[in-house]
């Protein structure tokens, strides 16, 4: 059995429209359906055209995670109530030139919630890295993970959620 979107190490990505991409797909139908209406043929023409464009966004951002691997690391895996905790997080892969992604580390409350941070400017094959600091808080077992990694396309219209089962345990005494 393949494992589940929870499953550590898995990857497993979501697609879906932005507000933009709505809005391209329902001005391309309407302007199809009136070109059809009135037997004008280059209407409909441009109608397919805009209409199509967020499935060609869709296309461009299609397996975005195809030998992406992440890595989180952590100063300590026990600490004391009210203690910090650096995680560094890798991110290693392939990417077009000018790449932003919107990375997301789920945290329970006690460690503060889930922390978003942006890594810019990724280009070709490559490392990058981000640093975040979190302050312990409530004593017990407490997860960090998965984490989410957000893609949009650069023309705004498709949004692409990559979940990784990447998990790690923080025990505070």
């Amino acid at each position: 059995m393949p494992p589940g979107p929870e499953s550590p190490g898995s990857i497993h990505s979501r697609l879906g429209l932005t507000g933009r991409g709505w809005l391209f797909l329902g001005f391309g139908v309407a302007v199809m359906a009136i070109g059809l209406l009135r037997g004008w043929v280059a209407v409909v023409q441009f109608g397919a055209l805009v209409a199509l464009l967020p499935l060609a966004a869709a296309a461009l951002t299609r397996n975005p995670h195809a030998g992406m691997s992440l890595e989180r690391d952590l100063s300590a895996r026990e600490l004391a109530s009210g203690d910090r905790l650096d995680v560094t997080v890798s991110v290693r892969g392939r990417f077009p030139r000018g790449r932003s992604l919107l990375l997301e580390d789920d945290a329970p409350p006690a460690l503060g919630g889930p922390h978003r941070f942006a890594l810019n400017g990724m280009s070709g094959q490559g490392i990058s890295r981000s640093h975040y600091r979190l302050r312990v808080g409530a004593r017990g077992i407490h997860r960090l993970g998965p984490m989410r990694i957000h893609v949009i396309d650069r023309f705004g219209m498709v949004h692409r959620v990559i979940t990784a089962g990447l998990r790690d345990e923080v025990i505070v005494h």
